[in-house]
């Protein structure tokens, strides 16, 4: 969630993770306890303007964030980016098997075993099959 929040410090466009530290007391607040104190302001001003549509507030020592309850909207926005995600994930699953496939007809051309043909063909048709079961399962409207 505050991965893609920069801040700019010293003039050098630094994460904020390395410049403070994220903790959650409660389900629906965090707390950022800044390492420095000077770049407090510079931490609030960068989450202020970052797109999670929340208002920091500056106590002196730490930055709380209270998030809001999520709307209809912002559910269907989560569930379209974790849909995406899945979608790369197989993807990639997809690619690690084409690759694994070429292996496979290496070790063929080589000449190797009959045995180790099966084994590396049935490892590489369960492997990436249990995966996407396992993406699928979730559920797209879940």
């Amino acid at each position: 969630m505050f991965n893609g929040i920069v801040v700019d410090y010293y003039g050098a466009p630094t994460p904020l993770q390395q410049l403070a530290s994220l903790t959650i007391p409660e389900a629906r607040t965090v707390l950022v306890s800044p390492s420095t104190a000077p770049r407090m302001k510079d931490i609030v001003t960068a989450i202020r303007e970052s797109d999670l549509g929340v208002n920091p507030t500056d106590d002196g020592t730490v930055i709380r964030i209270t998030l809001p309850a999520l709307t209809e909207e912002r559910r269907k926005d989560y569930v379209k980016l974790a849909r995406s995600r899945a979608e790369d994930s197989r993807v990639q699953v997809r690619g690690i098997r084409g690759k694994a496939k070429k292996e496979l007809e290496a070790i063929k051309k080589d000449g190797g075993g009959r045995r180790g043909r099966r084994q590396a063909r049935r490892a590489r048709a369960r492997w990436p099959h249990q995966a996407l079961c396992r993406a699928d399962r979730r559920g797209p409207e879940r």
